[in-house]
């Protein structure tokens, strides 16, 4: 699970970075705003002043910090520690699970960073019959 998880995070991030290129290519033209409203959401009146980049430009800097993205997000996914246990002493569902509702073994499935504190992000998934509403024990 931990090798799909990590070819999922990677396939989704190079999709990312590969479709940055297509949107380098919309000028300040194209956006649809008036000089008003860039100047409000600026901050600035002479916000509809800056320059586009010709594409000799964009061709020189395409791409530049493209890598350094993709070798950081790799080297956190890589710093995650997955979480998957099976817990066969039950843990109470409210009524908000519907039909999983009530006392039942659970399955914790998350991740965290070693050595952060507050960085663990874990979940619990019903995996068993219902016991009583009353008793944690089985």
């Amino acid at each position: 699970m931990k090798q799909e998880l990590k070819a999922l995070m990677i396939g989704l991030l190079l999709i990312g970075v590969l479709g940055q290129p297509a949107l380098a290519d919309m000028g300040n033209r194209d956006h649809g705003l008036s000089p008003e409203e860039l100047a409000f959401v600026f901050g600035d009146p002479n916000a509809d002043g800056f320059e586009i980049l010709s594409p000799q430009e964009m061709a020189e800097i395409e791409g530049e910090y493209g890598w350094v993205t993709v070798l950081r997000y790799i080297s956190y996914i890589r710093s995650l520690r997955p979480i998957l246990r099976y817990d066969s002493k039950p843990h109470r569902f409210p009524s908000s699970w519907g039909p999983l509702q009530g006392n039942r073994p659970h399955i914790h499935i998350g991740f965290y960073r070693k050595g952060i504190k507050g960085s663990r992000v874990e979940k619990r998934i019903p995996a068993g019959p219902r016991t009583s509403w009353g008793s944690h024990k089985r």
